[in-house]
């Protein structure tokens, strides 16, 4: 378990392009999430969005260097 935790943490460098389709995939995710569980959209959407947005910042801030 461990190690899958050290796998997940890691940064992995992605393109401007890679970002994107990877943010598509987790709001895919999500809409699927949301529509098969009935979900209020509200109350997930905010707390996902956020969390989607904070990953990409670190992944755009490692992958520019900053």
């Amino acid at each position: 378990m461990a190690e899958r935790t050290e796998v997940a943490n890691k940064i992995v460098p992605m393109s401007e392009e890679e970002l994107l389709m990877e943010a598509e995939d987790h709001l895919a995710v999500a809409q699927k999430y949301i529509v098969d569980c009935h979900v209020d959209p509200t109350r997930i959407t905010n707390r996902l969005l956020a969390s989607i947005a904070a990953s990409l910042l670190v992944q755009a801030r490692y992958v520019n260097g900053k």
